[in-house]
């Protein structure tokens, strides 16, 4: 899934000071100098500064307000999974969510933290027989990113079933944004605009049958695993549908199955794939994003945008 919230104070610092090293780790769990293909899905970054894991809201709160006091760069991740990191790694904090995964249940109304992975999500509603998750069973990322992106599958999407979602807003605290100010739309949202980092989200579901509601998810994550190069390092859907048709159909008829550029493939299984197929570089990707997009502009005057982030 998709990244989620900001990039803070710009200044990048080539050695992290000691004491601000310190500072942090006394916040929250640290690790340093950490290579960033160890936690994303592409297994393809550099080192980290510090990778920092806030298990709490207090934590982040307290974590973004020291980072933007000694303007240190800064940039809020969930499960990694729609991100591309740079080779050169990240000159700064990269805050994980992770440990953020608790799951609040009062009857079919669930607040759910930002680091909950998805799929974790829609098994756990699932035994309490709630159905409107069955999409998001097999989606790679957290709670955090999928509200970011407005993930979705299957017909289903993360907004027809959100109340409201609490944030944090540098300089000003926890903010909670009702649904119909997140202005979501196909993987858009009010978050990918402003300044915040999602913390949790409120969402409502719907009483089912649970032996039917399995059967969906099931049937589901059979049909991603027929499809989809799962057994291959992605982000996932390399690029968004186009304002007509989809992008895997563009790409496989321009072609491009297939076409490599070092260790970067656009998958043979599904060509909206672009997959670590042999020690890829984040150079290797996006020259080989870049390709499709211009080749598919060219043949069918259709505009590509890339549905992973890179982080550099």
């Amino acid at each position: 899934m998709h990244s989620f919230g900001i990039i803070g104070a710009e200044n990048r610092r080539n050695v992290m000071e000691r004491a601000l090293i310190d500072k942090i780790a006394s916040i929250c769990e640290i690790k340093e100098n950490y290579r960033l293909s160890k936690i994303s899905s592409f297994k393809i970054g550099g080192e980290a500064d510090i990778v920092a894991l806030t298990s709490s809201i207090n934590q982040m709160s307290e974590l973004v307000k020291f980072a933007e006091s000694k303007k240190i760069r800064y940039r809020l991740i969930g499960n990694a999974s729609n991100v591309l990191f740079s080779d050169e790694g990240f000159k700064g904090i990269i805050i994980k969510t992770s440990k953020m995964n608790k799951i609040y249940f009062r009857s079919n109304e669930i607040l759910v933290e930002a680091g909950v992975p998805v799929t974790k999500l829609a098994m756990e509603v699932c035994k309490f027989s709630l159905s409107g998750l069955e999409f998001a069973y097999g989606i790679p990322g957290s709670l955090g990113g999928a509200v970011y992106m407005n993930a979705g599958a299957f017909g289903g999407e993360f907004s027809s079933v959100i109340n409201y979602v609490n944030v944090l807003i540098p300089r000003k605290g926890i903010v909670t944004i009702e649904k119909k100010k997140c202005d979501f739309a196909y993987r858009e949202s009010w978050f990918q605009h402003n300044n915040c980092i999602i913390l949790s989200a409120s969402i409502t579901l719907s009483k089912g049958n649970k032996a039917e509601i399995e059967n969906k998810m099931n049937n589901y994550m059979f049909e991603r695993m027929e499809k989809q190069p799962l057994e291959k390092p992605s982000a996932g859907s390399a690029f968004k549908r186009p304002k007509t048709g989809y992008a895997g159909k563009y790409i496989e008829d321009a072609g491009l199955k297939g076409l490599t550029v070092g260790g970067a493939k656009v998958s043979e299984k599904h060509a909206g794939f672009i997959i670590n197929d042999n020690s890829a570089t984040s150079k290797d990707v996006m020259e080989l994003s870049e390709k499709v997009i211009e080749i598919v502009k060219e043949k069918f005057d259709v505009e590509l945008k890339r549905e992973f982030e890179f982080i550099e």
